[in-house]
């Protein structure tokens, strides 16, 4: 077989769109950027959200909230490890050497010579 076919010539990009906000984390203000994918599950549940008002922001600073979530240390490395990789222009590297595809080429290699020793094992068996 063709081993070059396995691996991706080029990465194609979705088109996503990019969403600000505000959250705490160890007692600072964060601005956290997000890309979301269009059509995602993210997105869906965006669109399906009730949009805030002043009204729920005036309520959040009252109740003590300041407007502002508390992000967690996994939310905010997560947001670093996505401002790095698109700072640095990794993105389409990573995507198109991204684990799944890893574990995907070695499952089908694995199968591969499972199926190559079964038949090696048939004819055998047809040779007795």
């Amino acid at each position: 077989g063709n081993v070059l076919a396995m691996f991706p010539q080029s990465v194609t990009r979705k088109e996503t769109y990019t969403v600000r906000e505000v959250a705490e984390f160890a007692g600072e203000r964060v601005t956290v950027e997000k890309k979301i994918e269009v059509g995602s599950e993210e997105d869906l549940r965006r669109q399906r959200a009730p949009r805030r008002t002043n009204l729920d922001s005036l309520l959040d600073r009252l109740g003590g909230k300041g407007g502002r979530q508390q992000l967690s240390a996994k939310a905010k490395t997560e947001h670093d490890w996505q401002s790095f990789k698109s700072r640095e222009g990794l993105e389409d590297e990573l995507a198109e050497y991204r684990k799944d595809g890893y574990v995907e080429k070695m499952t089908f290699l694995a199968r591969s010579d499972s199926k190559q020793e079964e038949l090696l094992r048939e004819e055998r068996q047809r040779e007795r």
